[in-house]
């Protein structure tokens, strides 16, 4: 928890310097803090998605338990098909939530460019801007834009363990497990390297040239990959296997429709 906390605290005190137009060595020496936070940030977030991924194994690990099953042939087309799609599971819920970011960014800063129009002396300094509406943006965004990715995290598990049996939803709880596992890691090591990236090029003084542009675009990717798709993923490992729980009694007890359409 410390370690983690480290990273927002250099990242908001770097921030604070710069907009309050500090000196070159007091924005230098946070620049710097802020990357050793950076890293530090994703290396607690290594440590939690591998605790996150112990747990999704036990929990599908119970699963199998609760329902009975002891392997999943993957000599079936289906049970293939459902292990497929489990892993193809965490990049869906990644691009939802990048894409989501990006959206509301994108609104965030169009209301900034329409107080800067509608608001007297604000360019100036002479007038206050309205804080309220862009945290209103951000707020309302991060609740209506997690509906999707939510339903695709409960509804998928249920149908496919209604529809398919047990055995499916297995495979797909396996997929889903193993994909995430692996593709949280990668999101916040590359978000983190986007990001200290972009400070060594300022550090060297290239603010303003080709190689600096470069990485701040770099870093506007860097940013939801790390913040954004890397912990979501962490929670859809958890929130599926859950899912998967709580439906396995009913699994077990009923017959899968696939089965009476034959």
């Amino acid at each position: 928890m410390t370690a983690d906390a480290f990273g927002p605290i250099t990242d908001n005190a770097a921030g604070i310097a710069e907009m309050s137009g500090a000196g070159p060595n007091v924005v230098g020496s946070l620049s710097a803090l802020d990357a050793v936070g950076n890293t530090m940030k994703a290396t607690t977030k290594a440590y939690a998605m591998a605790s996150g991924t112990v747990t999704s194994f036990t929990l599908f690990a119970t699963f199998f338990k609760i329902v009975g099953l002891t392997s999943v042939e993957v000599s079936k087309p289906f049970a293939v098909a459902f292990l497929f799609l489990g892993i193809s599971l965490p990049y869906l819920i990644a691009s939802l939530v990048i894409g989501s970011t990006a959206k509301t960014a994108v609104q965030m800063v169009d209301e900034v460019r329409r107080q800067f129009h509608a608001i007297p002396g604000l360019l100036e300094g002479r007038a206050k801007p309205d804080y309220a509406a862009c945290v209103d943006i951000a707020t309302k965004n991060a609740l209506r834009e997690m509906l999707w990715p939510g339903l695709v995290a409960i509804s998928v598990p249920v149908v496919a363990g209604f529809a398919f049996g047990s055995w499916a939803l297995g495979a797909l709880l396996i997929g889903a497990v193993a994909g995430a596992a692996l593709l949280g890691p990668f999101f916040n090591n590359v978000g983190t390297a986007f990001d200290n990236a972009k400070k060594m090029i300022e550090a060297a003084g290239l603010k303003g040239t080709p190689e600096h542009q470069a990485a701040v675009v770099g870093d506007t990717v860097g940013d939801p990959l790390k913040d954004v798709a890397g912990p979501s993923l962490l929670i859809f490992m958890k929130l599926i296997g859950m899912a998967a729980l709580l439906v396995a009694p009913v699994i077990r007890a009923g017959t899968p429709l696939i089965s009476l359409l034959r």
